[in-house]
């Protein structure tokens, strides 16, 4: 299992994709040390990359000799990635046997250990979402909070969780099914997504009343888009004693 801070247990490809992601940031501005907090990686493992590339350039991104036999590279062969991909792609977490209703980092991991029996460690589980397509959730939430408020007369509630809805389309692995995703961050950090269209607003509540449901928690939910129909859509989901607001948000007030 690979622990925050502890690298050594990635596979060479994601280790490098890794490397070139965190020099980048260096390179563009970003603090060692904030590099190191954002990425799960020792700060002295930041120096030594960023020093590398300095002194061998690219080559500091080209995976080296580690023992294995070709193909081994992966904690997850190129069959298991597809699998999970149809999976996701499929339907639901608990559609395929899971206790979650939306998928995320947690259900990811556990989906890999009960289809394949394989311990994947959370920072291992979200560098496999980097290397499928999904942003990062602090580059997801930086991208959805680049909007301006919502309407004056919109639904909210006081004190409540602030939830960004975007839409991606991941890249998965090869020969792997693509369609788009609904993809959510929380001014916290916490990203979850779900196949689904999103121009179709019934698809849009849905995964909606799929997070408020899992949050179990009161929430504001920011569409930063206009599917077709959302003026139609309720703008107060409640659960129980869960409950969301929701705003959709036209392109013209994306900044």
């Amino acid at each position: 299992m690979t622990h925050a801070g502890d690298a050594r247990g990635l596979s060479a490809d994601v280790l490098g994709d890794l490397r070139r992601r965190v020099v980048a940031s260096v390179e563009s501005g970003l603090a060692q040390v904030e590099a190191a907090r954002r990425f799960g990686v020792s700060r002295q493992t930041v120096g030594l990359w960023v020093r590398d590339y300095r002194n061998r350039g690219e080559g500091a991104f080209r995976p080296g000799r580690r023992g294995r036999k070709p193909g081994e590279q992966l904690a997850l062969t190129t069959a298991q990635q597809l699998t999970i991909a149809h999976t996701i792609t499929d339907g639901p977490p608990d559609a395929a046997g899971l206790d979650h209703l939306v998928w995320n980092r947690q259900a990811l991991i556990d989906l890999v250990r009960t289809r394949f029996g394989v311990a994947l460690g959370a920072t291992t589980a979200g560098n496999y979402l980097v290397r499928w397509g999904f942003p990062l959730p602090q580059d997801l939430l930086r991208s959805l909070r680049r909007i301006a408020s919502g309407p004056v007369d919109a639904a909210w509630l006081p004190g409540a969780e602030v939830v960004w809805v975007g839409r991606g389309r991941p890249t998965w692995c090869s020969d792997a099914p693509s369609p788009p995703v609904l993809q959510s961050v929380s001014n916290r950090g916490a990203m979850s997504f779900l196949a689904g269209n999103p121009d179709d607003t019934a698809s849009v509540q849905g995964f909606i009343a799929r997070l408020v449901r899992h949050s179990g928690r009161r929430l504001n939910v920011v569409v930063t888009w206009q599917p077709i129909g959302h003026e139609r859509a309720p703008h107060l989901l409640t659960f129980d004693t869960a409950a969301a607001a929701v705003r959709y948000l036209p392109d013209d007030q994306i900044i």
